[in-house]
């Protein structure tokens, strides 16, 4: 019997993805406890939650109730991934916020061993979208027994959330390339030879048009890497108390942590949480190397700000924590740094984590959250 034979029931719709996911989980699972992950999916008590390529907008999902496991795994999708999953209610398809469709039926209760299909993450990833790009199809089949501890992957042919640990295969972001805006405001990757590319460095160069006269080099040389993106924001920033940058780097590495889904993973979030209320940092390399030897934490390379090369997301995020706290904690010489060099450094490498295509979603923030005026 082949799996379209063995299908019992099948189902399908639009789920909006939210922060680069979705689920299927019953409505008191908690996606935040994870027991296995992989590049495609996380599992825990009552839930798969997945990974999009797209931070925001529409997937079309499909939910299959398989009699059988399938004879052999479809490798026409670009990324195949099974695990087991126990529910002790039915599950349905939802965005983070536990919105379901109501087109998509639920998966009864039961243990399963579920295989998650998917296609279309590289299309548009870090955008938001109108439209679906992406599609899944999960096939849910009875657990007869066996490793039920781990995520196994079976397809894996985008470059989307590819994971990166001790052991494993890392990526690396391409250095030959940078990323500029085409034509329709979007980015394209150039060669960092090509005439595209000399025109966005020099932009970076101008720096927003600022006069850094009177400044320090410390302070000036952080500036100039970022004020070419709002330089009304460096302009404020010289101008704020060290309370006020202490609450701005606050803001920077919340939004980094969350935009990059670190904030999934529950360690990170305590030891974050820890440095932000003690504003020490015991080892910045505790988080560093963490993060780099965590199987469950996917990685996932975004298009680099204007001028620059792209980065790998998680990486970036915590970046963020190493300029923010005081000069002895930190794992470089600080004895000069300024609070204005540590936050304009804070704020550099939360920009780089949300990539070129929603940077101006963290300027946005971070303008509304200080009120910072629209002149400046």
């Amino acid at each position: 019997m082949n799996s379209e034979s063995a299908v019992v029931s099948e189902s399908s719709g639009v789920v909006r993805a939210d922060r680069d996911q979705f689920a299927v989980a019953t409505t008191d699972a908690n996606v935040l406890d994870v027991t296995a992950g992989g590049s495609l999916i996380e599992v825990g008590p009552g839930f798969v939650s997945v990974f999009t390529g797209v931070s925001y907008g529409p997937v079309h999902v499909t939910l299959r109730v398989l009699a059988i496991e399938p004879s052999a795994v479809d490798e026409s999708w670009e990324v195949v991934e099974e695990a087991v999953v126990e529910a002790t209610s039915p599950m349905f398809a939802q965005n983070l916020d536990g919105k379901t469709n109501s087109e998509i039926a639920a998966i009864p209760a039961g243990s399963y061993q579920v295989r998650v299909h998917a296609s279309g993450r590289d299309e548009a990833t870090s955008l938001e979208v109108s439209e679906p790009t992406e599609r899944y199809r999960f096939d849910f089949w009875p657990y007869s027994g066996g490793d039920g501890t781990a995520v196994a992957t079976l397809v894996k042919t985008d470059r989307a959330w590819s994971i990166d640990h001790a052991g494993g295969d890392a990526i690396t972001p391409d250095y030959t390339c940078v990323y500029a805006h085409d034509a329709l405001g979007g980015h394209m990757r150039v060669p960092i030879d090509s005439d595209e590319a000399r025109k966005e460095i020099e932009l970076k160069k101008f720096a927003g048009g600022l006069d850094f006269d009177g400044w320090s080099a410390t302070d000036s040389g952080e500036a100039k890497k970022v004020a070419y993106l709002d330089p009304g924001v460096v302009t404020w920033l010289s101008h704020q108390t060290s309370t006020t940058l202490a609450q701005f780097n606050t803001v920077c590495v919340r939004e980094a942590i969350a935009q990059s889904g670190l904030d999934r993973h529950r360690w990170v979030v305590e030891l974050v949480e820890q440095a932000l209320a003690s504003q020490r940092i015991g080892d910045y390399y505790d988080i560093v190397r963490g993060v780099e030897s965590d199987p469950r934490i996917p990685k996932r390379i975004v298009p680099g700000l204007p001028g620059s090369f792209e980065v790998v997301q998680q990486h970036e995020a915590v970046k963020t924590l190493a300029g923010f706290f005081d000069a002895a904690m930190v794992p470089y010489p600080t004895n000069e740094t300024s609070p204005l060099a540590k936050s304009l450094e804070c704020y550099w490498y939360a920009l780089a984590t949300f990539g070129f295509d929603n940077y101006r979603a963290l300027i946005s923030k971070v303008r509304s959250r200080f009120s910072i005026p629209i002149n400046q």
